[in-house]
């Protein structure tokens, strides 16, 4: 698992080169529940799984553990948008660095990138 940050020329390039590359925009997100309803739906969270930042950082390891094939999971967002500017998205990528290092201490392997397109004006994909 990878976790890169690009800006948009840098993205159009990665999708000219790969076409497994999923965007889960997050622009139009303005509440908390929102945030976890699109991660749920996009990455196939279980129903019972909780609308928290607790349950996400558990389903987020179950999605990456449980991975087999290679996927490039984009989160783009507007520089003025509300996951921005509420700190929300600062707690997302934690949260995925923080699986990042724990799959990385128990040398564990994942075929899953994460990159975070910053300030897009519109969904690239």
């Amino acid at each position: 698992m990878f976790l890169t940050f690009l800006n948009t020329s840098q993205y159009k390039i990665l999708c000219e080169k790969n076409d497994n590359i999923e965007e889960i925009n997050l622009s139009s997100i303005e509440n908390k529940t929102q945030i976890f309803a699109k991660l749920a739906s996009h990455l196939q969270f279980p129903e019972y799984s909780g609308y928290n930042w607790d349950a996400v950082n558990d389903c987020l390891s179950d999605f990456l553990l449980e991975s087999k094939q290679y996927k490039v999971i984009v989160f783009s967002y507007q520089k003025k948008s509300w996951i921005k500017t509420s700190k929300q998205l600062d707690i997302l990528i934690d949260i995925i660095e923080c699986n990042l290092q724990w799959m990385q201490s128990h040398k564990l392997s994942c075929p899953i990138e994460v990159i975070i397109l910053q300030d897009t004006s519109s969904s690239l994909g």
